[in-house]
């Protein structure tokens, strides 16, 4: 009995996970341009959750190891604007990305003393808000609320 309810629970886990990721990579697909967080940084306010597409990655930067461990880069957005990223990196495994990717992304946007930043780029273990991802090359990273270490 023990090892079919095993068994049971290990498909059921398996196929709400499935679910789940194809929900959040078909999300990631559906979002066209960036026009939503230009419009955030031309109003320099926060919005908690706004998506984006079509972004191009121009700087990597080393990654912060101080306390969480977040991966972090700037992306040029359509008008000529830049915006760092940051991705935590104890929820969530490391995006592959090289300066020229090109990255979806959702997650909360706010305006720092240093400009346009985006972060909360993974699921939300709270369910406070939408999950956030990164999306690269038809792969969604750390939209499906498993973590990847």
């Amino acid at each position: 009995m023990t090892k079919k309810l095993a068994l049971i629970l290990g498909v059921l886990l398996l196929s709400l996970t499935s679910i789940h990721d194809a929900k959040a990579a078909d999300v990631a697909s559906k979002v066209s341009g960036d026009a939503n967080i230009v419009s955030a940084i031309a109003n320099k306010r926060r919005v908690d959750f706004v998506e984006g597409s079509g972004m191009v990655v121009v700087k990597l930067l080393p990654d912060d190891l101080n306390g969480l461990e977040h991966q972090k880069w700037v992306v040029r957005l359509s008008n000529g604007a830049l915006m760092q990223a940051v991705y935590n990196l104890d929820m969530c495994e490391h995006v592959p990305l090289k300066v020229g990717d090109v990255v979806s992304m959702g997650g909360q946007f706010i305006w720092t003393n240093q400009g346009a930043l985006l972060h909360w780029l993974h699921f939300d273990p709270r369910q406070n808000r939408p999950d956030g991802y990164v999306e690269l090359n038809g792969k969604v990273y750390c939209g499906d609320g498993q973590r990847h270490k």
